[in-house]
């Protein structure tokens, strides 16, 4: 049996986290924590986590405390660090991993490739369907595919313990994670694999999901950070793969920058580089307001008309 670390940190999540933990417990059965290691990373909450608390009913349980709040990446980082199993995988505190997601990690380490170091597997979303976009899809996904983001939406790591425990995430101090920088950099040191494998629900409505009030101002400004660290790392080599592609982030980037406060209609006469639609449709948004701005793009997301996730 392959072993595995399941690393989860927790930032004000008291209600949910047992629920995330029992479900790594139940779908590993009596024996757990024989092949199972399950670090629970508390981020500086103040809703009373009690980590001592978790540890004495999860026996077992490695319990990591932040005297402050630090944000996901930082956890993630601390939870991988301390990390001692052969394979590496995430969950927040408001997910669950799915009742038979045992035999979906078999599956996956069954048919892990040699020249793999990170596993791609998509999520399911109660009542919603998957989390990702089309067929169900299992193969390898380069730097140039990712760049495109030829396989949209959201997807959950599996890592060679070894490899994610020297590199870690790319963490900018805030308090959302943003996976793109991180995963960019990697697969540009080797392909990843996709599997079509389900270990873990996302539970995207979720009061204290990172993706809640994603419009948010201060939300806004982490996710302008990311965009704007992405261009500065990899963004000759997207637009080597794809100008549309490179545009597409161009964009993201500018419409992050206006729900930030940061944006409006004189900067976006001066940006040559988005395509004509792109560029009137940002003058549109400039001439709304960040407000409406954000209820367009919120609408347009139910609509189906652009992917929910990731």
């Amino acid at each position: 049996m392959k072993s595995l670390s399941v690393v989860i940190p927790a930032y004000n999540c008291c209600n949910h986290i047992h629920h995330a933990i029992s479900s790594v417990i139940d779908g590993a059965g009596e024996e757990w924590n024989n092949f199972v290691e399950i670090l629970v990373v508390d981020d500086g909450s103040t809703d009373g986590i009690d980590i001592g608390a978790l540890i004495n009913r999860y026996p077992g349980l490695v319990g990591l405390q932040h005297s402050s709040n630090r944000g996901m990446c930082a956890a993630r980082n601390t939870g991988i660090a301390h990390s001692r199993r052969e394979y590496v995988t995430l969950l927040d505190a408001d997910d669950v991993f799915v009742e038979n997601w045992l035999d979906a990690f078999i599956r996956i380490t069954e048919d892990w490739r040699e020249d793999v170091r990170v596993c791609l597997t998509p999520c399911v979303i109660s009542g919603r369907g998957m989390s990702v976009s089309g067929r169900p899809f299992s193969g390898y996904y380069d730097a140039e595919a990712y760049a495109i983001e030829k396989y949209r939406g959201e997807y959950n790591p599996v890592f060679l313990g070894d490899y994610i425990r020297e590199r870690l995430y790319t963490d900018l101090g805030c308090k959302k994670s943003c996976g793109t920088l991180s995963y960019l950099r990697l697969v540009r040191e080797a392909p990843f694999w996709v599997s079509s494998q389900v270990m873990r629900e996302y539970r995207y409505s979720s009061p204290c999901s990172v993706s809640t009030n994603w419009a948010k101002q201060e939300k806004a400004k982490e996710s302008l950070l990311c965009c704007e660290s992405i261009i500065r790392a990899h963004g000759e080599f997207i637009r080597s793969v794809s100008v549309n592609a490179f545009e597409k982030l161009l964009f993201k980037t500018e419409l992050y920058r206006l729900l930030a406060g940061r944006g409006g209609v004189t900067r976006i006469l001066k940006q040559r580089q988005l395509s004509s639609w792109r560029w009137w449709l940002m003058i549109a948004f400039s001439l709304l307001g960040r407000s409406c701005t954000a209820a367009a793009v919120q609408l347009v997301k139910r609509s189906g008309l652009i992917h929910r996730y990731g």
